[in-house]
């Protein structure tokens, strides 16, 4: 596996202040790089990319976390229960990754996580 940064991404660090639990945050965001590796086409070359961005909000700004990647996506059949615990459509596994995101963003007042 070889990990590299694009061109265009900011080189600087933000200098802000995430509040929340560091701990979940990571989980959350780790669940979501691993599950874009893992239902890559085999022998596909991936991008994975994780972004940070400042968002004005009239309660004060929020930080959008996303991951980002160019994999084959999600079927439509899936969908409906992708945040369902135990849904999972893998042989090995429990299908608590994306409920635990979810779980996480709404304990940190994010929002909707169906943009997947």
């Amino acid at each position: 596996m070889q990990w590299s940064r694009p061109d265009n991404v900011c080189k600087r660090p933000m200098h802000r202040v995430l509040w929340g639990d560091p701990r979940a945050l990571t989980e959350a965001l780790a669940h979501l790089v691993v599950n874009a590796l893992e239902n890559a086409k085999p022998a596909a070359k991936l991008h994975v990319l994780v972004a940070a961005e400042r968002i004005a909000h009239p309660e004060g700004d929020r930080i959008l976390l996303s991951v980002h990647d160019d994999g084959r996506g999600i079927p439509e059949e899936i969908r409906p229960r992708l945040f369902s615990p135990f849904g999972t459509t893998k042989a090995r596994g429990f299908g608590l990754g994306l409920p635990i995101v979810r779980r996480v963003v709404l304990a940190h007042g994010g929002g909707s996580t169906d943009r997947l």
